[in-house]
């Protein structure tokens, strides 16, 4: 049984994309058979990086494998691209291979903060990603911090990339908190998601990734451009992810969340599965219609080659993520899956579905639910690797992007080692039998007789040394 993704389209014969405002340098065309039902104006392109920072980022995962993590799911590795060379795909291709390990540890991270609970292919074991992140925290944050400082000797200006990753990780709990919000309509849920996007944490990584030189005028006059380009993307993941995010909620009998586009509108306006998704691809094209409108605008403003540059750049990132996403092994499906939301189901079809959940319970093999840990590259051999190489208040709008300008991340960072390599000395002032000295202090203490706090931070003292030494 093969696992498709239903894009409900077929194939654009010959796709008519917007003409780029600078010339391409870093990048090649995605191969007409990744753009199966791809519908957006804004064309993706690969960078000539591809291919290795595939390698690296599957380097990195081994790294993770010898350290006793097997990560449950598919991460920053599409069949047609990695993240940032799809995202990014104009870049300066050694920055993109430089940032692939920390992009992939992403969406461990993002997995861990979901907490999604899921049937193992293969087999009846449910995985619970939170409790697997638990785990290995200390294992995933001391290679995080590894990598982060790699990156830093490597390029001091990474800073920017990994300040980025850490308003990520913050935005993507606030978009989290949003689950049990009630949206009236689809209109105020675009407006959110456009806010609530990571429009900050992705932006800081962009100026890093092309070493962006932009006055400051031209900087904010751009801001419009990095949130209409984010929030795009952002549907874009709405429309891609709906399918696995029905059968993935479903199976645990959860309610169908509102934090997503297709969601949303079958709850507000009571129509089918397919109605919706046909309903939030036309929003999100009517708001590709208006990013290029507003980019034209400031270009007319300016006409500077930065201001152009940057246009291009985030017209690639709306055309890529839409790419990844649709070419992803995260988002494949079972068509037969016995919670597969069939074109015609509505809100009242998934309550009924979820009311007969399989997780947590007895598991049938047979309905279990098919989602692939794509670990290989994906590309087989074709022209890509020949190339050169909440409350009910909503989350606020996100402000003007500064400039990062410190190491503010290092401070969590010291915590973090300190944990590590306290570990064993824990552990052996755990065991009972290394407080015998503290009753021999007591019983001495008969005849000096001194204070109690004197004797405790005494006893302290050679606590610290006695099990020190037994390390």
């Amino acid at each position: 049984m093969s696992l498709v993704h239903d894009t409900s389209k077929k194939a654009r014969s010959t796709p008519q994309f917007i003409t780029p405002l600078t010339a391409y340098k870093n990048s090649i065309p995605v191969p007409d058979r990744y753009l199966e039902g791809f519908w957006s104006i804004f064309e993706p392109r690969i960078n000539l990086a591809h291919a290795n920072e595939a390698t690296r980022v599957l380097e990195y995962r081994q790294s993770l494998a010898n350290c006793g993590f097997q990560p449950a799911r598919a991460g920053s590795i599409a069949r047609v691209s990695p993240f940032n060379s799809i995202i990014f795909s104009e870049a300066e291709p050694e920055k993109v291979l430089l940032v692939g390990p920390l992009s992939d540890l992403a969406f461990l991270e993002n997995n861990g903060i979901n907490g999604e609970r899921f049937l193992k292919p293969g087999c009846e074991e449910v995985i619970d990603e939170a409790k697997l992140m638990r785990e290995h925290h200390i294992t995933l944050q001391q290679l995080k911090a590894k990598h982060m400082l790699e990156m830093l000797n490597a390029n001091e200006d990474a800073i920017q990339y990994i300040e980025g990753y850490d308003v990520w990780t913050a935005q993507v709990k606030q978009m989290d908190a949003l689950d049990g919000y009630i949206f009236k309509t689809i209109e105020e849920y675009m407006d959110n998601r456009f806010h609530s996007a990571n429009v900050a944490g992705l932006s800081m990584c962009c100026d890093f990734c092309y070493s962006l030189k932009l006055t400051d005028e031209e900087y904010k006059a751009c801001e419009p451009i990095r949130q209409f380009g984010v929030g795009i993307g952002a549907l874009g993941n709405d429309w891609v992810s709906a399918e696995i995010e029905w059968i993935v909620k479903a199976e645990s009998g959860a309610e169908l969340p509102y934090v997503n586009g297709v969601f949303v509108i079958m709850h507000n306006m009571g129509l089918s599965f397919s109605e919706s998704k046909e309903i939030l691809k036309s929003k999100a094209q009517q708001k590709e219609r208006e990013f290029w409108d507003i980019c034209r605008q400031v270009e007319a403003r300016f006409n500077s080659f930065a201001v152009r540059q940057y246009i291009t750049i985030y017209m690639l990132l709306i055309g890529g993520s839409l790419c990844w996403h649709m070419n992803h092994a995260r988002y494949d499906v079972d068509p037969d899956h016995p919670f597969y939301p069939r074109p015609d189901y509505t809100i009242s079809d998934y309550q009924r579905l979820a009311g007969l959940r399989i997780l947590p319970g007895k598991i049938d093999c047979k309905e279990k639910l098919c989602r692939a840990n794509d670990t290989s590259l994906g590309f087989e051999s074709n022209e890509c690797l020949n190339a050169p190489q909440t409350s009910t208040r909503v989350t606020k709008k996100v402000q003007q992007v500064s400039k990062p300008g410190s190491q503010s991340w290092l401070s969590a960072y010291h915590k973090l080692s300190d944990e590590i390599i306290l570990e064993p000395y824990k552990y052996i002032t755990s065991l009972p039998s290394k407080r015998i000295q503290k009753s021999i202090l007591q019983a001495l203490n008969a005849w000096y007789i001194v204070p109690n706090d004197t004797l405790e931070l005494t006893d302290s003292v050679i606590n610290i040394l006695l099990n020190s030494s037994l390390m």
